[in-house]
This record gives structure tokens, C-alpha cells and sequence, in this order.
């Protein structure tokens, strides 16, 4: 299954969104803006 997904960063924060290919969002997160946090929330 496709997914996609969705970052807006900030200098602070920033917001994920995962949608699969239908258009459900699988995952939404507000992070602190760090390379490995978001690498981190992204990978499963």
C-alpha cells in the first residue's frame, strides 16, 4: 500500500501527516524541529 506523506516545518515545530492511498491519515504528529525526530516518526 502507497502512502504520503506531509511536513510543515517550522524553526521550532513542526506537524507530519501520513495519508495512505485512499486518503486516510495513518499518522499525525507535532515534533520538534530535529532532523532525527522526524526521521524517527516517519520510519515505521
Amino acid at each position: 500500500m502507497e502512502h504520503f506523506a506531509g511536513l510543515d516545518v517550522g524553526t521550532k515545530a513542526s506537524s507530519l501527516c501520513v495519508v495512505d492511498q485512499d486518503g486516510t491519515i495513518v499518522f499525525e504528529a507535532d515534533i520538534p524541529t530535529d532532523p532525527d525526530l522526524v526521521a524517527r516518526a516517519l520510519k515505521p
